[in-house]
C-alpha cells in the first residue's frame, strides 16, 4: 500500500513538473450546463474571455493548467 501512495505522490509531481501546454480548444467550446451527482447542476459560461463555472451555492473562475486541464479560483 506504501509502494502504491508513493508511486501516486510521484505521478503527481510529475504532471505538476510537466510543461505547460495550450488548451486543445478554443474557450468557447468548454462552456455548457453540466450536471454532477456530487455538486448538482454546473454552468461554464465564457465571461471577459475568462471560462466561469457557477454553482446554486458557489462560483469561481476556471484558469487554465495545461491541455484540458482547468483550475477552479474560488
Amino acid at each position: 500500500e506504501e509502494d502504491k501512495t508513493k508511486a501516486a505522490q510521484e505521478a503527481r509531481r510529475a504532471a505538476q513538473a510537466a510543461p505547460k501546454s495550450p488548451a486543445t480548444l478554443p474557450l468557447a467550446s468548454y462552456t455548457g450546463n453540466y450536471n454532477s451527482k456530487l455538486y448538482g447542476p454546473i454552468k461554464v459560461a465564457l465571461e471577459n474571455g475568462a471560462l466561469t463555472l457557477a454553482r446554486p451555492t458557489a462560483s469561481a473562475v476556471l484558469n487554465h493548467d495545461r491541455a484540458n486541464l482547468f483550475k477552479a479560483r474560488w
